[in-house]
């Protein structure tokens, strides 16, 4: 709670106090025989009173919601809160009019409506203050649970990203040095070009950590450098062709998620000159965005690991509340169909190009 918020919950609570003790006075008027000066001096005494009675209702509540905090104590905590409401209030009011006796300026009340009246006040006070409340700490609690299990499941999302990250370095890394180490020795020039694209690709890598969404042209721009590694590694075994219409650019999906899917098609499939995996990026409306890849299996059986692109794509949407990907399969081509999000989307850290993202040197147009 704000500290202006504070400054007026005190004042409306101090109101309170005032009308309550107005309102307890006023079942003396009779008795007083319409004496405003005696009316207002048992005004006073109440306002002192009901002073008292809200520090100790105030140490009460504290009490029992250190005893009984969780929301699953709720009919405990309401009993306890409630019970020492009512004990507290009626032993205000015994002293109240005991103090009347003591004085004598005006004779004990014997009409059994008094009381009457003087018990609804207090059933009032107590309902009102009660509901009030717990109904301010209900709330409060639950915005807590709310906020610490958004703060949880940020964390798992991170540490999700983090190990997909780790696992995707090792191997490509080690790949593409050897990729390297090879170029170095027969085509220097190429070598160059090579090692530019492998540093634009892990600048991305590094980069993109702290990013929930980035959009599609950036996500295209990494796939066109990490195809040209791709291309040295492979040769004409590997096609890829991309067709997106600028507007879909725009919309955003988790990183990676192209990555994670051209690897899942190499993962599954063989790469042959004479029969090249045919790679297809398609996004014509801001919609969604198609990865699709020729249908060649490989004969052996595909490593758990290695099968986790697909369905980590899947578990990154259904973390961020994003529609999930829809998968198509005719034998000939698979399909994977991304929804994207729109740019005004506000999951990611940052503006849409916020991130200094890499710039292909060769760039593979469709």
């Amino acid at each position: 709670m704000s500290s202006q918020n504070r400054h007026k919950l005190r004042w409306a609570i101090r109101v309170c106090i005032v009308v309550a003790a107005l309102l307890t006075s006023l079942l003396y008027l009779s008795e007083t025989r319409f004496s405003w000066a005696l009316l207002a001096g048992l005004w006073l005494v109440g306002t002192v009173l009901n002073s008292l009675l809200w520090a100790v209702l105030t140490g009460w509540v504290k009490s029992v919601r250190r005893r009984f905090p969780a929301i699953g104590q709720t009919r405990w905590r309401v009993l306890a809160t409630f019970g020492g409401y009512l004990f507290f209030i009626t032993l205000e009011h015994l002293l109240l009019s005991k103090l009347v006796e003591i004085s004598g300026v005006i004779p004990v009340p014997t009409d059994p409506v008094f009381y009457l009246k003087q018990s609804f006040i207090d059933l009032l006070w107590i309902v009102v203050l009660g509901v009030a409340f717990e109904v301010l700490y209900f709330l409060k609690k639950f915005r807590d649970t709310v906020q610490e299990a958004e703060t949880v499941k940020k964390a798992n999302l991170q540490n999700q990203y983090d190990r997909l990250k780790n696992r995707v370095n090792p191997h490509f890394l080690f790949n593409s040095l050897n990729s390297l180490t090879l170029l170095i020795e027969d085509n220097p020039r190429q070598a160059g070009e090579f090692l530019d694209e492998l540093s634009s690709v892990y600048r991305y890598l590094l980069q993109n950590t702290d990013y929930q969404l980035a959009p599609l042209r950036s996500e295209l721009r990494f796939v066109r450098s990490y195809f040209h590694l791709l291309k040295t590694r492979f040769g004409e075994a590997v096609d890829l062709q991309i067709q997106v219409s600028e507007e879909a650019e725009l919309g955003q999906l988790p990183p990676l998620s192209l990555h994670l899917l051209i690897d899942n098609a190499l993962n599954h499939n063989t790469t042959q000159p004479q029969q090249p995996l045919r790679l297809r990026i398609e996004a014509l409306t801001p919609a969604f965005v198609d990865i699709s890849n020729s249908v060649q299996r490989k004969t052996r059986r595909v490593a758990t690991e290695a099968r986790g692109g697909l369905s980590a794509v899947t578990s990154r949407f259904s973390d961020l509340n994003l529609p999930p990907p829809s998968v198509f399969d005719d034998g000939m081509t698979f399909t994977v169909r991304l929804p994207l999000a729109p740019r005004s989307a506000s999951v990611m850290a940052g503006q849409p190009d916020a991130n200094p993202l890499l710039k292909s040197q060769n760039p593979i147009h469709p």
